[in-house]
């Protein structure tokens, strides 16, 4: 399986808060993940603890949305995703322990504020 993180916005750089979750969540994924197995792209250079970003184009913006679409869109577009498993989460959703997912299922989860979770047999 792999963690897959997504950052870009129109100045190409972290935020204030977003630098710091950064570092935090590289730590924090480096306790359930080999480096190998972390993916980070954003449209800036990134670098800590061993993990570099991989860089992509700009993306669509829109004040009033995500641009993690639009870069998702370009990922598998580009064959830049492997053909496993992987998770996808933001910078601020950290994993407390352990799990697998059966790679014929899409996993979903609420924000977080509340116990559930569904899988889907695609």
């Amino acid at each position: 399986m792999k963690n897959l993180l997504i950052y870009t916005r129109e100045d190409r750089q972290f935020s204030k808060e977003a630098k710091t979750l950064a570092k935090i969540q590289v730590d924090n994924s480096l306790l359930f993940f080999k480096a190998e197995d972390i993916l980070i792209f954003t449209n800036f250079k990134f670098e800590y603890n061993g993990i570099k970003s991989i860089v992509i184009p700009d993306c669509s913006y829109k004040p009033d949305r995500t641009n993690k679409i639009p870069a998702i869109v370009y990922l598998i577009e580009n064959g830049l995703l492997p053909n496993e498993t992987i998770w996808y989460h933001d910078f601020d959703a950290f994993q407390v322990k352990q799990f697998t997912i059966d790679i014929d299922q899409l996993g979903l989860t609420s924000y977080g504020y509340k116990n559930s979770w569904i899988a889907i047999g695609c």
